[in-house]
């Protein structure tokens, strides 16, 4: 699964949890984007889709949840 994101432009990782697999995304970095509750809506339905459907457009779809949360000025990396 981390592969598979990481192809598409998402970093996340996977975790254990008891009777399960977890998946860990950078709520830190996208808060500082500046998503809200709406925003991480919108991110948990675009995961959801490519996770029923890996022909989804997730890098589409991430690009332009990003887009419309640019990195605030001088934070960009380097």
């Amino acid at each position: 699964l981390n592969g598979a994101l990481f192809a598409q432009g998402v970093l996340a990782n996977t975790t254990g949890i008891p009777g399960g697999m977890g998946l860990r995304l950078g709520s830190t970095p996208m808060a500082v984007r500046g998503l809200d509750a709406e925003g991480f809506r919108a991110v948990g339905r675009v995961l959801g889709a490519w996770l029923r459907d890996p022909a989804a457009p997730l890098a589409a779809a991430m690009s332009e949840i990003a887009a419309g949360h640019p990195i605030p000025p001088g934070l960009e990396p380097a």
